[in-house]
């Protein structure tokens, strides 16, 4: 974490965050798309765990359809979890990145899953959320 992010987090009055997978930036994402989805009227649970994988986030609609959310910070498991994400019989499952890693994320992904049965997973920007209702 920079010593600007220190900052922006202590002025928001987060001295140390949760213990969690990911660190405090993956934390605070986490805690963004859950209050973003459960202000539609979504049920939203942080590190949820679906067959034999703990998803960053999973969103149920009213029809009981399931949205698997993985946050990525950086790339080094994001194969295995996309591995597991399509294998855990959740009906979508959506990656969401910063800007800079959403290349190599999908090359990565694309290559990990290649010919394996399920869903395909989705990307989004962190950015598309951070933005929403700013414009």
């Amino acid at each position: 974490m920079t010593p600007k992010g220190n900052k922006y987090l202590t002025d928001l009055g987060i001295t140390s965050g949760r213990k969690c997978r990911g660190g405090v930036r993956h934390w605070y994402y986490q805690t963004l798309l859950q209050d973003y989805y459960e202000s539609r009227g979504f049920t939203a649970q942080v590190e949820a765990r679906v067959a034999d994988t703990t998803f960053d986030l999973l969103v149920i609609d009213k029809l009981a359809n399931r949205l698997a959310i993985e946050i990525a910070t950086s790339l080094p498991y994001e194969e295995i979890n996309a591995q597991k994400a399509i294998a855990s019989g959740v009906e979508r499952v959506l990656f969401v990145c910063e800007a800079e890693l959403m290349e190599p994320l999908q090359r990565k992904i694309a290559a990990a899953i290649e010919g394996r049965p399920g869903p395909r997973p989705g990307f989004k920007l962190i950015d598309d959320y951070l933005l929403n209702g700013k414009e």
